[in-house]
C-alpha cells in the first residue's frame, strides 16, 4: 500500500464513498458492490469464504440467491477497478493488500508516527454515511474511537506547545463531528484561559453543559467542572500539565459497582440493547421476561454496565435464584448492597431508609419463583425516588408502573446486514463458545452452513448454543447436528461453575415446567403439535386453550404473542420439550395430532372457496401465515392415509403452491401422496386421490422443465379418474395435461384435453370451473393460430371470472388476450392487456404470472423497436424464472436475449446465447404460439450465419456451447444492457 502519495487506486470511506482510479472518479452503480469493496478494504488482505460474505451482504436471501448476488457484486467490482486489486477463487474473496492503493481509514489507523494533523484531517465524517448495516455501524464506532484518541493526542500536544489558536481550531473541529467530547470543551477552556479570555472560558463550559444536557441528559464530569471552576478562579494550576494532558474522558468507575464479572464478551442484541436502555430511561421498573436459557441475565448485566454513568456508577446485582421464600428477599437485597441489618428496627424499614436518598440501579435476577414477594419492589420504588430496578423473570411482576420486555433468542436468520462476517449473532456466539471448547476453532465453508443449521434448530437460544458447542472437544459439527435431531439431551454440560438449572436445557425447562399448573401443562403439551406459530382460534380447537390459559402461558414465557400479526408462537426447543412430554401419553398425542390435522384440513377446505372469488388476497395471506401447519397437517394425513381429510385440501394446496412458485416442493408434496396411496386398489376414494396426486405431480414437473415425464403422469391420472367417474377431479388432471402438451407442442392433445374440461364444467353448471376450463382452450387455439376464436373464448372466460371476482383466472385471460392481440399485430392493445395482467399478478404475488407478463411485455417492446425496455422486461422475467425453477422459460428467454443482442448489433453475443440454448434439453419444448424453442433458436442462428462470411461465427458458436447456463443467467440478470 502506498502511504505517502496518491497512487493508482484511491479510496475514501470517511464522510463519503469516493473511488478514483488514476485520479479519475469511478462510479459503481451497485450499492452491494460498494459495500463488498468497503468490507474487503476494511479487512485488508483477509480471505473471506464466499458463503460468509454472501450471508453478510444478503442476509434475507436464500443461500442460492445470496451467492448469486455476491457473484454479481464481484462482477461489478471487476468491471470498475479491474482484476489486480481482487483475489478471488471459487472458495474465497479478498482485497489484495500488496497492491498499490491509498485508503483513508488505513492511514487513520496506521500505528506508525506521522504528521498527526494530516492523519486527523482525513476524518471528514463518519464511515460510509447513509449505510446502516450492523457491521458498518460497528466499524463506524470503532473508527470514531480511533479518531477521538488521535485528535485528543493532537489537542494535548498543541496545548503543551502553547499553540492556542490551533488548539481552539482542532477542538472546534472535533466538536463539529456531531459528538460531545468533553476533552474538546476542556481544550477550548484551557486555550481561552491561557490568552485571558475568561468570558469565552465560561461560554465554552456552558456549551458543554447544554450539549450534554440536551443530547444525553447528564451533567459534565467532575473533572470538567473542576477545571472550569479553577480557571474561572484564576488558578493556573488547573491547566493540564504535560504529564496529564486533558485528562481522561468521563468520570472513573465508582466503587459502588458490584456487577458480576463476565468471563466472555457480550454478543449481539444491538436492537434489544437500544430498546431496553430507552425503556429504562423512561421507567423505574423494567422486567426482562423470557424462558430459561434465553439470556435475560446476560442482557440485564450488559444494560447495567452501559448505563452506569446515569447512576453515579452504582449498580448492584441481586440474585434471587437461591431464595426459597419471598420473606427472604429483603435480606438478599441488603446483602447485595453490603448493608448490615443491624438495628432493632424492622429489616424492611432499615433497607428502605438506607435506599431513601440513593441514586442507583438494582438488578433483581430470577424473580419468577418468588413472585408473591414482588410487592417489596413497589415499596422500594416508593421510598427511594432515585432507585431504578431492572428485573428478570419468566413472567411479569404484575406491579403498577412496570414495563415488560419479552426476550427472544439471538438472531439466527440472515436478517438486515449481520454485524460481522460470522453471519449472525447466533453464529457469532457459536464461534465464541466453540473456541473455548476447542481453541483455534474457525468456521470455514461447510462448517458455517452446519453452524447456522444448528443455531436455527435451537432458534438462537444462548444457553443451548453454549451447551451444543461444549461438545466440540468430542463431536464434529455434523454429529452435534445429528444428535440434536434425535434428542435434547445433548444440550448439557458437567461444568462446575454453571448453575444447576443451566447444566442442561432439560434442567432449565424442568425448572420452568415446575412453575406452571397441571391445566397449563396439558394445554402447552398439545400446543407442541403446531409448527411456525398459530392463531388463537386454532389453539382453542386443537389444544383446548382458552383465552385465559393462553394469556397465562404468555405471561410465563411459554408462549410468545406477536400483537402485529395477532399470532402466537413457541420457542422450538420448548416445543420439542413439550412434544416429548406429550409422547409420554400416546393417546393424548394421537388426539392432539388428529385435532391439528382436522383443523387445518377444514381451514384449507374453507379457503378453497375464498381462493376462487374476491377474497383471494386475504385467503393467501392467511394460508401463508399457517403454511407450516398446513404442511404438517398434510404429512399427518399422508402418514395416516386419511383420505377424507386429504380430499378437503388437496385442491387448495395445489393452487397455493402454484401461485407461490413452489414448484419443486409441489412436485415432492404430491409424490409423497402418490407413494403413500400406492396400495389404494379397491378403495375408490384412495384410488381417486392417488390419481389426482399423480396428475398434480406431473403438473409441477412441467413447470420445472420436465414436461416429457409430467405428461405421462397426467395422462395416467386422467385415465383413472375417467374410469372412476370423478369429473371434477378429472378437470384438474386434464389441466395438468394441457400444460404439458402445450410445452411439448402437442397441439391436438392440448386442445382435446381443454375441450373435455369445458364440457365437464358445462355439465356441472359451475361458473368458476367453466372460467377455469375456458382459459386452457383459448391458449390451445392460440397455439393453432386460431386467434379470433381464441380471443372469443378468452373474453368469455374473463367475463365469467370478473363476475365471480376471481382475479387469478382473470389475469390468465388478460395474458391470453394479449397473445391474441400480439399475433394480430395490435401491439398497443397487447401491451395494455399484459400490463393489466402484470398489475393483478403483483397484487396476488403470483410469481409465474409476473414472470409471464414481463416476458411478453418484452416481446411487445421488441416488436415496437423499444430494445432497452424489452431487455428490462426480459431481465425481470428471467430473474423470476431462475428463482422458481422454470426450466423451459429460462431457455426460451435466452432466445429473447439473443434477439435483443442482434438489435444492439452485438451479434457475436447473440450467437453464443443461441448456441447455448440449442444445447439444452429444454430446447425441445415449445414457445407459446411460436413452435419449438429449438426451431426458433436455429432459425435465428442460421439467419445470422448466412448474413456473415463463412467462419465469422465459428468461434462464437464454440464459445456458446461451452458456456455454463447458471453463469450466463446470472450475467444477464445483473448486467442488463451491458450483458
Amino acid at each position: 500500500m502506498c502511504r505517502g502519495k496518491l497512487s493508482l487506486l484511491e479510496i475514501r470511506l470517511l464522510g463519503q464513498f469516493d473511488l478514483r482510479l488514476e485520479s479519475i472518479t469511478v462510479e459503481i452503480s451497485s450499492r452491494p458492490a460498494k459495500t463488498l469493496l468497503a468490507y474487503l478494504l476494511l479487512t485488508g488482505g483477509t480471505r473471506h469464504p464466499r458463503e460468509r460474505l454472501a450471508g453478510l451482504l444478503w442476509p434475507e436471501s436464500t443461500e442460492r440467491n445470496a451467492r448469486k448476488n455476491l457473484r454479481q457484486a464481484l462482477w461489478h467490482l471487476r468491471k470498475s477497478i479491474g482484476e489486480r486489486y481482487l483475489i478471488a477463487d471459487t472458495v474465497s474473496i479478498a482485497f489484495s493488500s500488496s497492491s498499490e492503493y491509498w485508503l483513508d481509514t488505513a492511514i487513520l489507523e496506521d500505528p506508525v508516527e506521522q504528521n498527526m494533523e494530516m492523519v486527523v484531517s482525513l476524518y471528514e465524517g463518519e464511515l460510509l454515511p447513509g449505510y446502516y448495516e450492523d457491521w458498518v455501524l460497528l466499524e463506524r464506532d470503532r473508527l470514531s474511537a480511533v479518531f477521538e484518541r488521535k485528535i485528543q493526542r493532537l489537542l494535548t500536544q498543541l496545548l503543551q506547545d502553547q499553540r492556542w489558536t490551533e488548539a481552539r481550531s482542532w477542538a472546534e473541529r472535533w466538536i463539529s463531528k456531531g459528538q460531545i467530547p468533553e476533552a474538546a470543551y476542556r481544550g477550548l477552556m484551557v486555550a481561552f484561559a491561557a490568552t485571558g479570555e475568561l468570558s469565552k472560558v465560561e461560554s465554552s463550559y456552558q456549551r458543554c453543559v447544554e450539549a450534554l444536557g440536551v443530547e444525553i441528559g447528564v451533567d459534565p464530569s467532575s473533572e470538567t467542572q473542576a477545571l472550569y471552576q479553577g480557571l474561572m478562579a484564576g488558578n493556573t494550576e488547573s491547566i493540564p500539565s504535560k504529564q496529564d494532558g486533558l485528562g481522561r474522558e468521563g468520570p472513573p468507575r465508582g466503587s459502588g459497582k458490584t456487577l458480576p464479572a463476565q468471563a466472555t464478551a457480550f454478543v449481539g442484541r444491538e436492537q434489544e440493547l437500544a430498546a431496553t436502555k430507552q425503556l429504562l430511561a423512561d421507567t423505574r421498573l423494567l422486567t426482562l421476561t423470557g424462558p430459561g436459557g434465553i439470556g435475560k441475565t446476560r442482557l440485564a448485566l450488559e444494560i447495567a454496565d452501559q448505563v452506569l454513568d446515569q447512576f453515579d456508577h452504582e449498580a448492584y446485582f441481586v440474585s434471587l435464584a437461591a431464595v426459597r421464600a419471598d420473606g427472604h428477599i429483603i435480606q438478599i437485597v441488603a446483602d447485595a448492597l453490603e448493608f448490615p441489618l443491624s438495628t432493632q428496627a424492622e429489616p424492611e424499614e432499615q433497607l428502605l431508609h438506607h435506599l431513601r436518598n440513593k441514586q442507583l440501579l438494582l438488578i433483581m435476577d430470577n424473580f419468577e419463583h418468588v413472585l408473591e414477594g414482588a410487592s417489596i419492589v413497589s415499596r422500594i420504588l416508593q421510598a427511594a425516588p432515585g432507585v431504578k430496578i431492572l428485573a428478570t423473570s419468566h413472567e411479569k411482576l404484575e406491579l403498577k408502573g412496570e414495563t415488560a420486555f419479552a426476550l427472544a433468542g439471538l438472531n439466527f436468520e440472515n436478517t438486515e446486514q449481520p454485524d460481522n462476517p460470522l453471519s449472525t449473532d447466533a453464529v457469532e456466539l457459536f464461534v465464541q463458545s466453540a473456541q473455548r471448547a476447542r481453541p483455534g476453532f474457525e468456521l470455514f465453508t461447510d462448517d458455517l452452513e452446519l453452524a447456522t443449521r444448528i443455531c436455527e434448530m435451537i432458534q438462537g437460544m444462548p444457553l443451548a448454543i453454549e451447551l451444543a458447542t461444549a461438545w466440540l472437544d468430542t463431536l464434529t459439527l455434523e454429529e452435534i447436528s445429528e444428535e440434536l435431531q434425535r434428542s435434547l439431551d445433548i444440550l448439557s454440560t458437567e461444568m462446575r461453575d454453571v448453575p444447576e438449572r443451566h447444566r442442561s436445557i432439560r434442567a432449565a425447562f424442568d425448572h420452568s415446567w415446575s412453575l406452571i399448573n397441571e391445566t397449563e401443562r396439558g394445554v402447552f403439551m398439545r400446543l407442541s403439535v403446531f409448527r411456525g406459530g398459530f392463531a388463537r382460534d386454532a389453539a382453542h380447537h386443537v389444544a383446548g386453550a382458552s383465552l385465559e390459559l393462553l394469556a397465562a402461558l404468555v405471561r410465563k414465557s411459554f408462549v410468545r404473542h406477536d400483537p402485529k400479526l395477532g399470532r402466537f408462537e413457541v420457542h422450538e426447543l420448548m416445543r420439542q420439550y413439550a412434544e416429548e412430554r406429550l409422547k409420554e401419553n400416546p393417546d393424548a398425542s394421537l388426539s392432539a395430532h388428529e385435532a391439528h390435522a382436522s383443523y387445518y384440513a377444514k381451514f384449507m377446505s374453507s379457503r378453497w372457496n375464498h381462493l376462487r372469488d374476491g377474497r383471494q388476497i386475504a385467503a393467501l395471506e392467511q394460508i401463508d401465515a399457517d403454511i407450516e401447519n398446513v404442511r404438517a397437517a398434510w404429512r399427518n394425513c399422508i402418514d395416516q392415509k386419511d383420505t377424507s381429510r386429504l380430499r378437503l385440501f388437496i385442491q387448495s394446496i395445489r393452487l397455493v403452491y402454484t401461485i407461490r412458485g413452489w414448484n419443486y416442493a409441489g412436485m415432492e408434496l404430491f409424490a409423497g401422496a402418490v407413494e403413500a396411496l400406492e396400495s389404494a386398489h379397491g378403495d375408490v376414494e384412495a384410488e381417486a386421490l392417488r390419481a389426482l396426486s399423480l396428475a398434480h405431480k406431473g403438473f409441477f414437473m412441467a413447470w420445472l422443465g420436465l414436461a416429457e415425464q409430467g405428461i405421462e403422469l397426467t395422462r395416467e391420472g386422467a385415465a383413472v379418474l375417467r374410469r372412476l367417474n370423478r369429473p371434477i377431479e378429472l378437470v384438474f388432471a386434464l389441466n395438468g395435461q394441457t400444460l404439458c402438451a402445450q410445452y411439448l407442442n402437442l397441439q391436438d392433445e392440448d386442445e382435446q384435453a381443454a375441450r373435455e374440461m369445458v364440457k365437464i364444467a358445462a355439465d356441472n353448471n359451475d361458473k368458476w370451473l367453466e372460467a377455469f376450463s375456458l382459459f386452457p382452450l383459448s391458449t390451445a387455439l392460440v397455439q393453432k393460430n386460431d386467434y379470433v376464436e381464441a380471443g372469443r373464448i378468452a373474453e368469455q372466460s374473463l367475463r365469467i371470472s370478473e363476475e365471480i371476482g376471481d382475479s387469478i383466472i382473470a389475469l390468465f385471460n388478460l395474458s391470453a388476450l394479449g397473445a391474441v392481440a400480439f399475433n394480430l399485430g395490435e401491439y398497443g392493445k397487447a401491451r395494455d392487456y399484459y400490463l393489466r395482467s402484470l398489475s393483478r399478478s403483483e397484487k396476488l404475488s403470483y410469481r409465474w404470472a409476473i414472470e409471464n407478463a414481463s416476458k411478453y411485455l418484452g416481446a411487445v417492446a421488441m416488436a415496437m423497436n423499444e430494445t432497452e425496455a424489452a431487455e428490462g422486461y426480459f431481465r425481470e422475467s428471467l430473474r423470476i424464472a431462475e428463482e422458481i425453477g422454470l426450466g423451459r422459460d429460462t431457455i426460451n428467454l435466452l432466445y429473447e436475449f439473443a434477439r435483443v443482442r442482434v438489435a444492439q448489433d452485438r451479434k457475436d453475443r447473440a450467437v453464443e446465447l443461441l448456441s447455448l440454448a440449442h444445447e439444452h434439453p429444454a430446447r425441445r419444448q415449445a414457445r407459446f404460439g411460436e413452435g419449438l424453442i429449438q426451431a426458433s433458436a436455429q432459425s435465428l442462428l442460421d439467419e445470422l450465419v448466412e448474413e456473415g462470411t463463412p467462419g465469422d461465427y465459428a468461434q462464437a458458436i464454440k464459445r456458446g456451447k461451452g458456456l455454463e447456463l447458471d453463469e450466463v443467467v446470472e450475467e444477464l440478470i445483473s448486467m442488463g444492457s451491458q450483458g
